[in-house]
């Protein structure tokens, strides 16, 4: 009889195999009892290539031993499998196509490895409770329904050679997918161009809850998590990890009570819709590298050992709603001394701050910020003193006044503007901090802005809310206490006018030029003496000079009006001493008493301001 079509088979067509293949390998409609029996008779002379093989009905191959060389390839299981409890060594399920769930609960993959590459779940996957040894093989496997691995071991013997975990370019499509409380080692776990995917409303997402990475080298580098939630709490990493290019597309990520013991944690040129890594201990380097951040990020007790290193840099961020800010958000968390670094942050920036990095109840010492844009930086009961910056911006730079942070520009914006009154007094004492920092750095002209913020943030303490009520709604009994409130703040607004709060020294030296001219026009209206003759403008007796007279005249009394930066000194020393007498009635006193104390303090204006130029440059 003519022998089957199947590439390798030497069994008989059979009358019914119309189309050339045996009982074994057609893919109509065949005799379930007969092939059952033939199974059970190939099993019964241990012969385990069921390559080809066309299972129509449900089929149970539990407890069953398979020896080295067993292959189901390109193997379709038309009904149910089921191969819990059984034991494999070197298997190979490549190109499988299992049309109506397979389970492979407590299945031992012996030391010779399973190949699962190209194979197709239509329903749910169980492979829960199993213990996998060697090189294991899952790679462009697709699972159309739920897939479960919970409690797997995967090459728990670290000394075995040449062990590996390859889930690379498979699709996840249920919606749950569980590795939790799995044990992942050997040389290398990939999950390197995986999909996590599912359109369903009820959904579990993917879980790798309380698994342990012990893999020298784990990788979800390129994977996409399009499901609503990954969690890997509780998990312990050791190795190096990577996620480079991994997208989190309207997934929430999160780390929260992970362990990381790994030589290093790389994300890299990610995409994430939210993160966490709430209480996550990290032992050695975490670097997240040119991140895309869509929604929150939260670091909230995350644990960095002394010897850890920790780096954020080139952060991009996108938010659909102005309104709707993306916050990365780190608190209670002590940072290494000299080993984090806080870089380019953020590398795309808007016209109004949409993204946020809040510090809270942490602690900075030594910890480098460099090229960042400041304005997008909250820092809220932070030790900043002792921050490094380097080369850092903020918005404003082309204006005379900078608001540096974040916290400061929420001030003066309408956004709860009631709650506004109880957060000065705190950027206040924040900005002092940060002028310390950067005079420790040596970095003396971004110390001096942040001196005069904290110089603007006093004012604003005088005109915002006293006893928590708004300036317009003061009380009778506070009355007193707001005028002088608001007194203070005007003498605030004229220094700050006229110097830049002791920063400016060329705008002290225009208002020092303005002033001498102003009281040279006093002294020549109200008369003086030089070398003995008067000289007196009286232009109510419409008394007019030549107009090369008046300019020589007016000259005399800015001369006389810069003599007197000397204090009193005509009442002192006598009218002898100068050849610039000014009047000598009480006008005349009271005139040079304020030519006097006005230019002598627009004098140590400028002197403090060229002080500070000089010190910056």
């Amino acid at each position: 009889m003519p022998k089957c079509l199947y590439s390798g088979c030497e069994k008989e067509v059979l009358p019914f195999g119309e189309d050339g293949f045996c009982l074994m390998h057609f893919q109509g409609e065949k005799q379930v009892n007969k092939f059952a029996q033939q199974i059970r008779e190939q099993l019964a002379s241990k012969d385990y290539n069921f390559k080809g093989y066309y299972f129509p009905e449900t089929y149970d191959f539990k407890n069953t031993s398979f020896l080295k060389g067993t292959t189901f390839e390109d193997v379709t299981f038309n009904g149910y499998v089921a191969f819990s409890g059984s034991g494999f060594e070197n298997v190979n399920f490549a190109n499988a196509k299992f049309n109506q769930g397979a389970d492979f609960s407590s299945v031992g993959f012996r030391a010779g490895g399973c190949n699962f590459s190209h194979a197709h779940f239509h329903e749910m996957a169980i492979f829960s409770y199993c213990s996998f040894q060697g090189k294991i093989y899952f790679n462009h496997v697709i699972f159309e329904k739920d897939s479960s691995f919970n409690q797997t071991n995967f090459n728990v013997d670290k000394t075995a050679p040449k062990t590996s975990i390859d889930f690379s370019n498979t699709i996840f499509k249920g919606e749950s997918i569980l590795f939790n409380d799995s044990e992942f080692g050997g040389q290398s776990i990939s999950f390197d161009n995986c999909t996590f995917q599912n359109d369903g409303l009820n959904i579990e997402g993917v879980v790798f809850d309380r698994s342990n990475f012990s893999a020298q080298e784990i990788s979800f580098d390129n994977a996409k998590f399009k499901i609503k939630l990954a969690y890997f709490t509780g998990c312990k990493f050791e190795g190096i990890i990577t996620f480079k290019a991994t997208e989190f597309i309207g997934c929430a990520a999160k780390f929260n009570d992970t362990l990381f013991y790994s030589q290093e944690i790389l994300f890299q040129d990610n995409s994430f819709s939210q993160l966490s890594f709430e209480k996550a201990q990290i032992d050695n380097r975490l670097i997240i590298e040119n991140p895309f951040f869509r929604e929150d990020v939260t670091f909230e007790g995350m644990k960095l050992l002394d010897q850890s290193y920790f780096s954020l840099r080139k952060v991009r961020f996108h938010s659909e709603n102005h309104e709707n800010r993306v916050k990365i958000k780190f608190k209670n968390t002590i940072f290494p001394k000299l080993r984090t670094y806080f870089e380019s942050i953020p590398i795309n920036g808007a016209s109004y701050p949409i993204l946020t990095i809040e510090f809270e109840y942490c602690h900075l010492q030594d910890c480098y910020f460099i090229e960042n844009m400041m304005h997008y930086f909250s820092f809220r009961h932070t030790l900043v003193k002792e921050i490094i910056f380097i080369n850092n911006r903020w918005a404003g730079d082309s204006t005379s006044i900078k608001n540096i942070l974040y916290d400061d520009m929420h001030i003066n914006t309408k956004l709860n503007y009631a709650s506004a009154a109880s957060e000065p007094r705190r950027i206040r004492e924040l900005y002092i901090q940060l002028k310390e920092a950067h005079d420790r750095n040596k970095d003396y002209e971004n110390a001096g802005w942040f001196y005069f913020n904290q110089m603007e943030i006093i004012r604003k303490i005088y005109l915002y809310q006293y006893y928590g009520l708004p300036c317009g709604l003061i009380i009778q009994n506070i009355k007193f206490r707001y005028l002088k409130n608001k007194l203070a703040a005007f003498f605030f607004w004229i220094y700050k006018i006229i110097s830049g709060y002791g920063q400016k020294p060329v705008r002290s030296f225009c208002f020092f030029l303005i002033a001498l001219m102003v009281f040279a026009w006093f002294h020549l209206y109200h008369g003086f003496t030089k070398s003995g003759i008067l000289i007196e403008y009286s232009f109510r007796e419409g008394t007019y000079q030549s107009i090369w007279t008046v300019i020589c005249d007016y000259s005399n009394a800015i001369v006389l009006a810069f003599s007197n930066i000397l204090p009193l000194r005509n009442y002192f020393y006598g009218s002898g001493n100068s050849p610039y007498i000014p009047s000598q009635d009480f006008f005349g006193f009271v005139l040079s008493w304020f030519n006097t104390v006005i230019l002598l303090a627009f004098v140590s204006l400028i002197f403090m301001g060229l002080k500070r130029q000089f010190k910056r440059y």
